[in-house]
């Protein structure tokens, strides 16, 4: 049954309006919550086209898009509305406002403006929503949360804010359309399977957990959602969830934060919320009893409807009252009686969540994301805690294959993680007990602590160079995030507690954020947890500027957002945090932390001119501006009695020696100063040499060490390259017998850096290791095809094939599929060459089929890559391009494909 709020009749929706004794809240959130049904009903009835792949960040409900007064035609703003943007189109028009699509002149990123509608006539409670929503996003930071950029009034007086485009579809539409897959494979076949229509279930785990992420930035700040429903949910198209519409979120109570807890919007027995995704306390209109854990149970809700196909854990259309009562009371329809393929632990997630008292749920949408993780990753949940056998059958059959040094580690860290959850829940326990238990809270508050630091810290850095260290450091991640969370609920935090939860922040930071460590590949936003703890330390400094920890601490907070920066290729920013950290470095005599943004800063002039073609006065500047800031920390270095001050002047003249060939490659490519360009590359060499001797002396004196063995692996790469780069510019001078030499040079370091890479790879979970082989393999390749090996080089080549399937098998992301498509244009280009050299024309022939389909799924890939939202345009025209021409020879060859 589909019900319209227009359809009831008027004396009945008179009739609950009346007071009438103790029903008259009952009948108020009835009113309140009308529409909401007219949104839930159209999981059942809604048909229709598939709905466009570009829509904006505030999904239409079905009751807007098909509204008669909405005008189709209506004139886009003038370009002097909205100042530095250009109006592209409409793409939403709701009850609330209009959405466009435009363009930031500036930086021509595309943004969505939303506009309120009233202009200067609207409302007290409109703008308060509109100014919560701004202030909510503008302290949020996070790849899953939608992005404010900007916000204002026009010259007419509306409210207006400038966000991130989301071009995608909504969770809504997609949850919808597999719905309708699931009827349609229902209606055609009678024996179809119960997962026919449904999606896969670890990838839609995985998604979730996603989405909690986004959920769970927004509690780290105290910020209760109200209102997570599937429409709320972007899906954009790399397939990432982004969490939008902020305007019935609200600061939870006793939340010591920057935003404003004032005007909650929010009043006992009003209904806040969209109802079918609503919470007990959010149903009984309950101000007070809405927190954190009222965002969980939405979440439970939209969990329980991605993996049923859209079904609602109890039913939400009908009777207001009986709806109403559902939400309170009814205990959901177990999953698994929907879907088959829904096993104990999945059900036991999805009903914690659903709990009706909130004391049972999960605390958090981050307590909920990491219970999901320890699923996919075969380990106990938290949810089945309380069942002992459970936990050891679980443990012992993960670990059942684990290497001896990852079940040693496993032991001693289990161990101290029951130790610390023993002692979390007394703090909270105590803590929760009368005012004569508060001694008590504290010394289990100072024990937990205490405890803490020595696991997530002294212990992590222990084992964090360490091979076979992988999964040790996914445990400590997984405690640290619980950590962080521990000491952000704790009330009234002291300036030594607000410190403790910076360092929090940091390691988590850290842990998650470098992908290609040896680390556990979770995918959690590291630039969010660094300006957290950077904000902490900020707020902190302003109130006793002559601290020289707290500058000491801020500089490593700078550093570790400019090395974010850095990998985002944001290099000016990077450059002046890095000059910020290191001045606030000198003041505390934080030497470390100076030496190394001093380096950094030297390593963002290096990026800068590495990739020049031609001398010019500003590559001249760069590269003795990269000079000074490299021999400043290295002199730092050389005056300190630091135990690896060898290693860090070795790891700076490689530095110094990459601007030296830099230099002379530019002077020879001028063809004017070739004796100057040759004493610098010797002066490169020599300052090479140098460094790979230390480096490897150090590496084989402690060969358990993977970060000095990596050090030297770069190093010798770093050789690799030069000689590589002299090949061609000899090459480019019509001097091949130079050319050949460098080659032969060039290929002699790479098979060292193949022999090092390999000796990195005795953990099979650490995917910088493999990466790095990777990357040794392809070199060798190149420089075997140089050389004309080329039966050599496509054997190199496959086996680097191999690698890079593995790396994407287990870690989908942008750059190893880019890896993937990279190693299948080098076997097409060996094979290509290889017929080139064929002997009959059958063999040629045979040879340029094999090279054309290995280009034709090297442009699959590349526009796969390009899809996920990868750079992956050039690449995909540059390899349409080998296509043509493969098929050109074929063809003139009178074999062959035809491209059909």
């Amino acid at each position: 049954m589909r019900v319209n709020p227009g359809s009831i009749p008027d004396d009945q929706q008179n009739q609950w309006a009346r007071p009438s004794g103790g029903g008259s809240r009952e009948r108020a959130l009835i009113l309140a919550a009308l529409n909401q049904i007219e949104r839930a009903s159209t999981w059942t009835t809604r048909q229709g086209s598939h709905p466009s792949s570009d829509v904006s960040p505030d999904a239409p409900t079905a009751a807007e898009s098909s509204h008669p007064s909405i005008p189709r035609e209506i004139p886009l703003p003038g370009p002097d509305i909205f100042p530095g943007y250009e109006i592209k189109r409409e793409i939403h028009r709701g009850g609330q406002g209009v959405v466009y699509l435009a363009i930031q002149l500036a930086t021509k990123r595309r943004v969505a403006i939303k506009v309120m509608h009233g202009g200067a006539t609207l409302g007290s409670s409109g703008k308060a929503r509109f100014d919560r929503e701004v202030q909510l996003l503008g302290q949020l930071n996070h790849p899953n949360v939608v992005k404010l950029h900007d916000s204002g009034t026009t010259k007419d007086g509306s409210l207006f804010c400038v966000m991130d485009y989301v071009s995608g579809r909504s969770l809504d539409e997609i949850l919808r359309e597999q719905r309708r897959e699931i009827r349609s494979t229902a209606a055609r076949s009678r024996t179809r399977s119960r997962e026919d229509g449904f999606a896969d279930i670890e990838t839609t785990l995985r998604f979730f957990a996603k989405v909690c992420d986004g959920v769970n930035a927004a509690h780290l700040k105290g910020v209760v959602h109200r209102d997570i429903k599937p429409a709320n949910v972007r899906v954009d198209q790399s397939g990432e969830p982004v969490l939008v519409d902020f305007g019935l979120a609200k600061v939870a109570a006793g939340v010591d934060t920057d935003l404003d807890p004032s005007s909650p919007m929010t009043m006992t027995g009003q209904f806040i919320g969209s109802l079918p995704w609503a919470s007990p306390e959010q149903a009984i209109g309950s101000a007070d009893g809405i927190d954190l854990r009222t965002d969980v149970y939405s979440l439970g809700v939209m969990l329980y409807q991605m993996l049923t196909g859209g079904r609602f854990p109890y039913p939400v259309i009908g009777n207001m009252r009986d709806v109403l009562d559902n939400i309170q009371r009814a205990e959901p329809v177990r999953p698994s009686t929907i879907r088959r393929q829904i096993n104990d632990e999945i059900e036991t997630i999805i009903l914690k969540a659903l709990s009706k008292d909130r004391e049972r749920r999960y605390q958090s949408a981050g307590e909920l994301a990491r219970d999901i993780r320890r699923y996919l990753a075969g380990e106990p949940i938290e949810a089945k805690r309380d069942s002992g056998w459970y936990v050891i059958r679980k443990t012992a059959k993960r670990h059942k294959v684990a290497v001896a040094v990852a079940a040693g580690f496993g032991i001693i860290i289990t161990g101290s993680a029951i130790a610390m959850g023993g002692m979390w829940r007394q703090a909270e326990d105590a803590r929760a007990v009368a005012v004569n238990e508060r001694d008590r809270a504290k010394e289990n508050l100072d024990a937990v602590r205490d405890m803490a630091n020595t696991f997530l810290f002294d212990f992590h850095d222990s084992i964090r160079s360490l091979r076979g260290a992988t999964r040790a450091r996914g445990i400590i991640l997984d405690k640290a995030l619980e950590y962080l969370e521990f000491l952000a609920a704790q009330p009234n935090p002291d300036d030594e507690l607000l410190l403790d939860l910076a360092d929090a922040h940091d390691r988590v930071g850290e842990l998650a954020g470098d992908l290609y460590r040896a680390n556990t590949g979770t995918n959690v936003d590291a630039m969010f947890h660094y300006q957290q703890a950077r904000d902490i330390r900020e707020r902190l400094l302003e109130a006793d500027p002559a601290n020289t920890e707290l500058k000491a601490k801020l500089a490593k907070s700078l550093s570790n957002i400019a090395e974010s920066e850095f990998k985002n290729a944001r290099y000016d920013e990077a450059r002046g945090l890095f000059e910020r950290a290191a001045a606030l470095a000198s003041e505390a005599g934080a030497r470390r932390t100076q030496v190394a943004a001093l380096a950094r800063i030297g390593a963002v002039y290096l990026r800068l001119v590495e990739d020049a073609t031609e001398r010019t006065e500003e590559i001249d500047r760069l590269i003795d501006a990269a000079e000074r800031a490299t021999r400043t920390a290295d002199e730092i270095w050389a005056a300190s009695n630091e135990p690896d001050a060898d290693r860090e002047r070795a790891k700076l003249a490689l530095r110094i020696s990459q601007l030296r060939l830099i230099a002379g490659r530019l002077r020879l490519s001028d063809k004017q100063d070739i004796a100057e360009a040759e004493s610098l590359f010797t002066e490169s060499e020599s300052l090479a040499k140098g460094a790979i001797a230390t480096l490897g002396s150090l590496s084989a004196a402690r060969p358990e060490d993977y970060d000095l063995a990596r050090d030297h692996w770069v190093a010798v790469h770093h050789f690799g390259q030069s000689y590589s780069l002299l090949a061609k510019l000899y090459a480019d001078m019509a001097k091949p017998e130079l050319a050949e030499n460098a080659h032969r040079r060039a290929l002699a370091e790479f098979e060292k850096c193949v022999a090092i890479a390999r000796g990195m790879t005795a953990d099979p979970a650490n995917i910088e290791a493999l990466r790095d082989l990777v990357i040794a393999l392809n070199k060798v390749g190149n420089e075997q095809m140089a050389l004309g090996l080329l039966s050599e080089a496509r054997s190199t080549y496959a086996e680097s094939m191999d690698l890079c399937r593995q790396l994407y098998a287990s870690d989908p992301i942008q750059r190893h599929l880019r890896d993937l498509g990279v190693g299948q244009f080098k076997l097409a280009q060996a094979d290509e060459r290889r017929a080139d050299e064929a002997e009959t024309p059958v063999e040629r022939a045979a040879l340029l089929e094999l090279a054309l389909a290995e280009y034709e799924e090297a442009q699959r890939l590349f526009e796969t890559f390009t899809q996920m939202g990868g750079p992956g345009a050039g690449l995909v025209r540059v390899v349409a391009g080998e296509i043509e021409r493969v098929r050109a020879q074929l063809s003139a060859s009178g074999s062959g494909s035809s491209g059909d």
